[in-house]
Parts: structure tokens; C-alpha cells; sequence
């Protein structure tokens, strides 16, 4: 650009210099002065032209990012008290635009408006998955478990009734609690090695009492943007099959998968990771009736739960394998390291 801008102003400085002097004919001092004069003037012009062009991009570059591409929600969470935990939705333009933006039309996905996962920093050592109760139209408090101190990572699911999903993130930092509410029903909780002292190529993990799971890898190496079936089977120590499985939510299963840098995060069910919510109205919206589709059985016949999922960028994960044995919800956890 400083090229063009130069030459543009040259261009001009010529013509107003020698453009209407015959060829061989020396250039008088009131050309040169007279050039001089013309070239200030372009340069001025041609500043002012393209200051006002990016003026004017840059506006329409931002009305088009608010409006027409798509950002999650911001979401504001803090602690109120000693340990409830208040998530409160913001504004967002591109749901605004599209009248997508009341926030009374969440709608249950495995019978929660919202799914909750904490996770600390940056070992990824201490993971939560709550469901906060909506207090007020986009208000969601819970009341938190004992937490071990530190900075932690915050992604909330929601649905919208229109089946639009959004994953809301922030970052908020709890004091170290001994105490706190119960967990029950669907709510977990699960304390991993730190991620700085794992090898990223184990493929068995502990589960609960009795019980570990085997990562069923195809391949040796994992690639970037590559379509996986990522198995898991679930196996008594002793050698024998897990046969006390139950449906969580619904599923044989679920699935968050967090990048170390949280470039990534995915709430994956054998389905895949479209919610479960808007899978129900694609069905509803079916003219041939309700067709059933992998993973929405709530039937576990098996030790063998399978994830459809391809990581989208290289780099280091952590993936928390959730599944429910004799009412209790248990999580194994593995590393991987995803090549280009």
C-alpha cells in the first residue's frame, strides 16, 4: 500500500511537472515548484482517502462481526455468599438480530436448561459437571460442591427453543472449600493427576471400585481433522464385563474433551455432539414420523460406549469419560496428543 500510495503521488508530481513540455525541452523552475505544490496536495488526498476507506471498513467489519457472525452469549458468573454459584447471560447482537435473544426460550437438553462444567487451571486436575437452576429469565445459580482452591475454567451449555445451541465460557477463581452442597442426582465431580505429570499415551484408566476402562484406539496416532470413532470399554479388574451400567441423562455415556490451552472444548454423546434437544425437534420435524437415530436409546447393553468425533487443531487433551454405575455417576480419565 505505502507502494502504490507513493507512486500514486509520483504519478501526479510528473504530470503536473513535465506533462505538456515538448520531449528534450528542460524543466523551468515553476514546473518543479508547481510539482512540488501538486505532490503535497495527492498526498494529503490519497492519506485522507484511505484513512476515511478504513474508517469506514472497520465499521462495517464490526456492525457485520456483531450481526451476521456468530459469537456465544458473554456470560457473567460469580459467588454469592459463601458457595452459590450465579451465572447471568448477557446481550448478544447476533441472537438480537436474528430475534432469537429471549432468554425465557431455553429449553431442557437430558432434562437440564443448563449443563455446567468447571475445570481448574491450569493443571486440569479438579472437574465439575453441574446443573444450575434458572433463578430468573437468564439467571442460573447452583449451589457448589467443596472445591479445591484455585482459577477455574467455566463452560455452560444451553439450548435454545429453536434448537440453537450456545457454550458460554468464563473464568472465575474459588477459594479452597472443605465444605459444601451434596452432589446428587446428575451433578459429578473428579479429581485427575495434574495434566504436567501424565504421558499422553496411556489407554487405560480407573473408573470406580473394581473397575477401569480401556481407550480401544484404531490407530497408534491421532490427526487433526480427521473423522474418529473413539472407543471406550468398560472392564472389572478381575478381567470380567461390566455389566452395572446405567444411562446417564439418557446416554450410555458422555464425553468433554478440553485442549490444554481450552482452545477447544466439546460435549460429545454417542450421537455426536449435536444436543440432544435439537436432535428431539430434527425428529419431531420429520415427515416420515420419528425415525430413531444412534445414541438416543437410553438402553446400555453393553460394556462398549463409542463417540463419534474428529479433533478439529493439533495439539494436547484431556478427555473426562463420563458414565453411571448402581446410581452413581463415575469418570475415568485420559491424554492424548492430537498430530497436524
Amino acid at each position: 500500500m505505502i507502494f502504490l500510495t507513493v507512486s500514486l503521488v509520483s504519478i501526479f508530481g510528473a504530470a503536473a511537472r513535465e506533462s505538456q513540455l515538448e520531449p528534450g525541452i528542460e524543466i523551468p523552475a515553476a514546473g518543479r515548484s508547481r510539482a512540488r505544490i501538486v505532490m503535497a496536495v495527492a498526498a494529503v488526498a490519497v492519506v485522507g482517502i484511505l484513512f476515511l476507506g478504513d474508517m469506514w471498513w472497520t465499521s462495517i467489519a464490526t456492525t457485520e462481526a456483531n450481526t451476521n457472525v456468530y459469537k456465544a452469549p458473554p456470560v457473567e458468573v460469580s459467588l454469592s455468599g459463601e458457595n452459590t454459584l450465579v451465572l447471568k447471560i448477557g446481550p448478544s447482537p447476533w441472537h438480537e438480530h436474528r430475534k432469537q435473544m429471549q432468554l425465557d426460550n431455553i429449553i431442557p437438553d437430558h432434562g437440564h436448561l443448563m449443563h455446567l462444567f468447571l475445570l481448574r487451571m491450569p493443571e486440569m486436575d479438579d472437574f465439575y459437571h453441574l446443573h444450575p437452576e434458572e433463578s430468573a429469565i437468564g439467571t442460573f445459580t447452583d449451589k457448589i460442591p467443596a472445591v479445591g482452591g484455585g482459577s477455574y475454567a467455566v463452560f455452560a451449555d444451553i439450548v435454545r427453543e429453536s434448537g440453537f445451541p450456545d457454550t458460554m465460557t468464563a473464568k472465575i477463581d474459588l477459594p479452597a472449600k472443605d465444605k459444601g452442597a451434596t452432589l446428587t442426582g446428575d451433578d459429578s465431580n473428579t479429581v485427575a493427576q495434574k495434566i504436567s505429570t501424565v504421558q499422553t499415551d496411556r489407554t487405560t484408566a480407573p473408573l470406580g471400585s473394581g473397575v477401569h476402562v480401556e481407550w480401544l484406539l484404531d490407530t497408534t496416532t491421532l490427526r487433526a481433522q480427521k473423522p474418529e470413532l473413539l472407543r471406550f470399554r468398560v472392564t472389572r479388574n478381575d478381567g470380567g464385563v461390566a455389566n452395572d451400567l446405567e444411562p446417564y441423562m439418557g446416554m450410555a455415556g458422555h464425553l468433554v474433551i478440553f485442549r490444554r490451552d481450552l482452545a477447544v472444548f466439546a460435549h460429545v454423546h454417542p450421537a455426536g455432539s449435536i444436543p440432544m434437544a435439537a436432535l428431539g425437534l430434527l425428529q419431531q420435524s420429520n415427515a416420515s414420523g420419528g425415525h430413531s437415530m444412534a445414541g438416543m436409546s437410553d438402553d446400555v447393553t453393553t460394556n462398549e460406549i463409542t463417540f463419534p468425533y474428529g479433533f478439529p487443531q493439533a495439539g494436547d487433551y484431556r478427555l473426562f469419560l463420563q458414565v453411571k454405575r448402581a446410581g452413581h455417576v463415575e469418570t475415568a480419565v485420559f491424554d492424548a496428543h492430537v498430530k497436524p
